[in-house]
């Protein structure tokens, strides 16, 4: 996959979703008691996220 095919991805975002995710992620795997599985859920949901506000950026 070549980075032109990901043109459409605002980074900046996509790393401030990220870090707030990964941040959310630690909060959840200090509740839990699971540190792995907080750090999973925190990247997943930040890169989702990311990748929807690029998406709406990219739509205006």
């Amino acid at each position: 996959m070549a980075l032109d095919d990901l043109s459409w991805l605002h980074w900046p975002t996509m790393t401030k979703a990220l870090t707030l995710g990964v941040g959310a992620g630690l909060v959840v795997a200090v509740g839990i008691g699971d540190l792995y599985f907080g750090l999973l859920l925190g990247v997943v949901n930040g890169l989702a996220f990311g990748v929807g506000l690029s998406r709406t950026r990219d739509a205006d």
